[in-house]
């Protein structure tokens, strides 16, 4: 059992110190006195590995046990005293440094040439010597106090505000030296190796691994590029911890057991249960992780944050969907997770310019107080980029006594944190945090890492606030759209009804006109009916009006009938049968409509407007030409059919658009031909309508 437990320690040895030189063979920067540490490491995983095959292949042992040992040794010393050359050199210890190092070689000069001896012996090459084993073990003694007098040297030159590199370090190399010296003496003292002592020897090696690689990442100029996860060192820590818990547990239940009587054993069972069950709820307390995260950043590593993993939690917090909280929340808990603070508020300043409370977050306080845009408190905070910690007040009395803070504030015990959201160097507003899980002050890097993520922050808030104006000025848009079609048509039905009161006079006596003037009236009357309707919705976008089929010829009659009262050059000639398209008869209407109005619109009084109907193959046309100064063919291309562009004095531009977006919701397409000084041709061709074409009439099946 004792060969199998020292077989264990020194294989875990042999493992451990075989991934530390990976590492750190893969970290090196090829200079700087990293590569010594890479061969220790190297030198102590041949000695743990030859250590531990020992027990199966004895040959190992016999012929280069004892090198081994010498090699791992000479290792560490090596590399203590290349980071101390180091300082020896600044202080011009030159001798010192000679001498030294002709006393390290000379020692393991001696022992190598031991070494070599000894494995001949063993091997039964040459005659034992009785000698040879108690130098070598006399010899491994002055290497071992040798390695604690350098460890010491080590720390001690190391200025103070440097120490917290090579402390690990020097626990690490100097727990190996120091328990080297006790195995090394009670073997000298009684005479043999302690079987317990040698068994412990792999394990209490394989526990310094982690000291020594955290001490690698915490030093560039060793040239070692170390990456130390904090997550793998929390819950190494944690393991740790938990497995020196139930030790101690396990103990203290079988002394129960033991005084127990015939109880003995359900205490026992109890305790490990409650203990076993308090352990869970330790781990996975809030509080725990946040004392434990502390701990270790404060303790193991050089800044307290990972900046990368920090960066990544911050946008997966703020891009989570916006089913489960809105971005306000989410902005709150993704600066709050950085100082572990369970809740916080958020202010945002409202259109009146005061700040007022938006949004909370997991806390449970009810203020609502608002803070006035012209504050003082808040100047400090945009001037200054300044963060608030309620508990540190005495150190900036001063300041908060120019910038007092609003009362409501320092009266609510759970506020801990006041942090200032800016955005173009505007605040634009601010959010308070309460009191972190585990007591902590904050310290530079703390603010650094705050003010970065607020301001992100501040940019998502003020993102969307925009998007939510932008919103805002498209539903604005929308109706004024609705709204400037209809006073189109309004323009179109006055410039009716004003002709029909400039002709009054002259043949208010004809019946005829008398009679024509009523059903104009009634036109105009259903023509507003009709407007008021549209005033719900968009024409261009309503597709769900039924549509029929719908004679073209009836409705370009009417059209021009309407437009023809003082327009005798408006003239309508049919070139096919009376085709038919599948429309709503008032969409239709409105498309000819618009483009004869703005024919005519275009001509003087010698001009002339010719209507058109013709076809060809499945494609009905109408053309609109007008005799009037015609558009060039950028505003044809780039301004006709777009919303609010017009040529003219008192127009709304919204004609052409509003036809162009109803012909091409009947599947056609409208086509210009226009030159200045050469007029405008506007053909608009509708699909055929299918279910009412007579196939008899139509020959040309060519389509457009």
């Amino acid at each position: 059992m004792e060969v199998e437990v020292a077989f264990v320690t020194h294989a875990i040895a042999a493992t451990a110190f075989f991934l530390l030189t990976i590492l750190l063979a893969a970290s090196w920067k090829r200079s700087g006195p990293g590569i010594w540490l890479v061969l220790a490491s190297l030198a102590t995983t041949v000695w743990a590995a030859v250590t531990a095959g020992a027990f199966h292949f004895g040959i190992l042992s016999l012929a280069v046990g004892s090198l081994t040992e010498t090699l791992r040794s000479l290792g560490w010393i090596a590399f203590l005293g290349a980071i101390l050359g180091h300082y020896w050199n600044q202080a011009n210890r030159t001798d010192f440094a000679r001498g030294t190092r002709t006393l390290v070689g000379g020692i393991f000069g001696v022992l190598v040439v031991l070494d070599i001896i000894l494995a001949l012996q063993n091997l039964g090459v040459i005659a034992p010597l009785a000698l040879v084993p108690q130098v070598i073990l006399l010899s491994r003694l002055a290497v071992a106090v040798g390695g604690i007098f350098l460890v010491d040297n080590l720390y001690r030159n190391t200025a103070a505000k440097n120490r917290w590199g090579i402390r690990l370090l020097c626990l690490g190399v100097g727990g190996l030296f120091a328990y080297d010296f006790f195995f090394y003496a009670d073997a000298v003292l009684s005479g043999r190796f302690s079987p317990t002592f040698f068994e412990a020897r792999g394990a209490v090696n394989a526990l310094v691994v982690p000291l020594i690689a955290i001490s690698a990442a915490r030093n560039p100029s060793w040239k070692l590029d170390v990456f130390v996860s904090r997550g793998v060192v929390i819950h190494t820590a944690s393991l740790v911890g938990s497995g020196i818990y139930l030790l101690v547990m396990g103990g203290v239940g079988y002394y129960l057991r033991d005084l127990g009587g015939r109880w003995g054993v359900i205490l026992q069972i109890t305790f490990w249960f409650g203990a076993l069950l308090l352990l869970f709820v330790i781990v996975f307390s809030g509080k725990f992780r946040a004392r434990m995260r502390v701990f270790v950043n404060k303790h193991f590593f050089n800044y307290r944050y990972d900046y990368r993993e920090e960066w990544l939690r911050f946008l997966h917090t703020i891009s989570e969907s916006e089913m489960a909280r809105g971005l306000p929340e989410r902005v709150i808990q993704a600066v709050a997770d950085i100082v572990d603070s369970p809740g916080g508020l958020l202010w945002q300043r409202d259109d009146t310019g005061q700040f007022v409370r938006t949004a909370r977050w997991t806390s449970k306080v009810e203020t609502v107080g608002t803070v006035d845009g012209d504050s003082p408190f808040l100047r400090l905070m945009e001037e200054r980029n300044w963060i608030v910690d309620l508990t540190a007040l005495a150190e900036d009395q001063d300041v908060y006594e120019r910038y007092p803070i609003p009362d409501w504030i320092l009266a609510e015990k759970k506020f801990w944190l006041v942090i200032p959201l800016l955005h173009h160097r505007e605040l634009a507003g601010f959010i308070v945090l309460e009191h972190s899980r585990a007591p902590r002050s904050l310290n530079w890097e703390d603010r650094d890492l705050l003010k970065t993520v607020s301001q992100q922050a501040a940019s998502y808030l003020a993102e969307q606030k925009a998007e939510k104006a932008l919103a805002e000025a498209r539903q604005f848009e929308e109706f004024n759209k609705k709204f400037a079609f209809i006073m189109h048509d309004i323009k179109n039905l006055a410039s009716q009804l004003s002709l029909m009161v400039k002709n009054a006079d002259k043949h208010v006596g004809n019946p005829e006109f008398q009679k024509d003037m009523v059903a104009t009236v009634r036109n105009s009357v259903d023509k507003m009916h009709l407007l008021l309707t549209r005033l719900n919705r968009l024409q261009e976008a309503d597709n769900s009006r039924e549509r029929r089929s719908v004679p073209v010829k009836s409705v370009l009659e009417r059209v021009v009938q309407e437009k023809s009262g003082a327009n005798a050059n408006l003239t309508f000639k049919c070139e096919a049968d009376d085709p038919v398209v599948r429309a709503d008869p008032e969409q239709l209407e409105t498309i000819f409509t618009h483009i004869v109005q703005n024919a005519l619109d275009a001509i003087d009084k010698n001009g002339a407007v010719d209507v058109i109907l013709g076809g060809r193959g499945e494609w009905v046309s109408v053309c609109i030409a007008d005799t009037g100064p015609g558009m060039d063919e950028t505003f044809v291309r780039e301004e006709l059919f777009k919303p609010f562009r017009t040529t003219k004095a008192h127009g709304y531009g919204i004609g052409a658009y509003e036809s162009q977006q109803l012909v091409r919701g009947l599947g056609g397409r409208i086509e210009v031909d226009s030159a200045l000084g050469r007029g405008t041709s506007i053909t608009v061709w509708l699909p055929r309508d299918r279910e009412s074409r007579d196939d008899g009439v139509e020959n040309d099946t060519a389509t457009v």
